[in-house]
């Protein structure tokens, strides 16, 4: 009896349904299933808040596409927070695929004729700006022309996040040092002709014999870790000077307290009577060929010509630059931590008799 009252039951409702739509309306069924996109991803070229980045979006369709298909990325879905999206800074997949269209935060590509086989696609975005540090999720998916049936579809997530400032600290170093050099040692073309290796600190010529030219050599090392290198300096405290106040000049025959900056071969002194300053001179060279005054290379150290310079007047404000370097230097590589120098006199038969002496002073200076 329960059975039969069932059977009426639903065919009274059968019944109506004709009744009101004529026939047994279709009860809607939800999309057909939707799959998944493979191998998602949405790389930025930089996630720090506020930045602009590009976008690369790449992912692999399982469901093949004919024309009018769209191809849909909806950057932020849910709150549009990035900004600049615009239609010119939008690259579509390669293929059968139209010009981009941009609508705020939401890029369609459109498929065209021939349509896309499934597979590995790409979509470039560029100048988009990052919202505020936190974590946002795209839409990326294909459909129909009408938008009523979604093919294949994923939800990438990106963080936005603060850059990380990695410090260091690199301390300074500099490692300045002065040594003598044997006769074997030729300084810009010039033969050392006394051993000054037993002392850092003393230079000493001996008895000079008349018109004969000497030569003192010495040896400069600079080991720093400055980033525009180091200068060396070079300067006197006085012309070399005797106990009765004579002197013998700085090269090349130059009045007390004046020398020759030009660089120039050496010359014997001119030695002309009651012209005291021309009755001797000293004067020095260096090797190195890279050195910041004149034209770079003022000793024609690179030919080795032998040029030399006076000290024209005495302490720091009339320094001869003989060493220079433009990067940290290793104290063994010639003219990039390594270089000589030398200092040669000569005295003619007026020079006065006695014994003469002056103060050298280097100063090496590093460049940060």
């Amino acid at each position: 009896m329960k059975k039969l009252r069932k059977k009426i039951v639903i065919g009274i409702v059968m019944l109506s349904m004709m009744t009101m739509y004529g026939a047994f309306p279709m009860v809607p069924f939800a999309n057909a299933q939707i799959n998944s996109l493979i191998d998602v991803s949405d790389t930025l070229t930089d996630s720090d808040p506020g930045a602009t980045a590009t976008h690369t979006f790449d992912f692999t369709t399982v469901t093949p596409l004919v024309d009018t298909d769209l191809l849909i990325i909806e950057i932020d879905e849910d709150d549009d927070d990035f900004s600049g999206i615009a239609q010119g800074n939008v690259t579509c997949p390669a293929g059968n695929f139209g010009a981009a269209v941009v609508a705020v935060n939401t890029i369609t590509c459109p498929v065209t004729a021939g349509g896309v086989a499934s597979g590995t696609l790409q979509v470039v975005v560029t100048d988009v700006v990052n919202p505020a540090a936190g974590f946002y999720r795209m839409d990326i998916h294909t459909t129909n022309a009408g938008e009523t049936v979604t093919y294949d579809q994923a939800y990438p997530m990106v963080a936005i996040v603060d850059n990380v400032l990695m410090t260091a600290r690199v301390t300074s170093t500099l490692n300045f040092t002065i040594t003598g050099t044997t006769t074997a040692a030729v300084v810009n073309g010039e033969a050392c002709d006394v051993d000054t290796s037993a002392s850092s600190t003393l230079l000493d010529f001996g008895t000079l014999a008349v018109d004969t030219p000497k030569t003192l050599c010495q040896e400069l090392k600079v080991i720093t870790n400055a980033d525009d290198g180091y200068s060396v300096v070079v300067y006197q405290d006085d012309e070399l000077r005797s106990d009765s106040n004579s002197t013998i000049n700085s090269f090349n025959n130059a009045a007390d307290g004046t020398g020759s900056s030009t660089p120039a071969a050496w010359a014997q002194p001119s030695a002309i009577l009651d012209s005291f300053e021309t009755y001797g001179h000293m004067g020095l060279t260096s090797d190195d060929e890279t050195l910041n005054w004149g034209d770079l290379d003022p000793f024609d150290a690179n030919t080795n010509s032998g040029l030399y310079v006076g000290f024209n007047g005495y302490g720091s404000a009339n320094s001869v630059e003989v060493m220079y370097h433009n990067s940290p230097a290793d104290g063994k590589t010639i003219d990039k931590g390594r270089t000589l120098v030398a200092y040669t006199a000569e005295v003619s038969s007026l020079q006065e008799a006695g014994d003469y002496e002056t103060v050298l002073t280097y100063v090496a200076t590093p460049v940060y």
